[in-house]
């Protein structure tokens, strides 16, 4: 079972009373087993992003 954590986040007006509120639930982090070789998250930057969208919308073309 992973271990979980619900986290609330609550705010308020000028007048302090309630706004509006959040919860959601996250996964505690801290609990997990540590991996000594370290991890890699490949990410896209925005330029290539745009890019891509730029030339999937020139060609009329679907991107999922």
């Amino acid at each position: 079972m992973i271990p979980t954590k619900w986290v609330f986040t609550y705010k308020f007006d000028k007048e302090s009373y309630l706004a509006k509120y959040k919860a959601r639930l996250v996964v505690r982090g801290d609990l997990q087993p540590r991996q000594d070789e370290e991890t890699y998250a490949a990410t896209l930057a925005a330029r290539i992003f745009r890019l891509l969208i730029a030339l999937a919308a020139y060609f009329n073309l679907e991107a999922f």
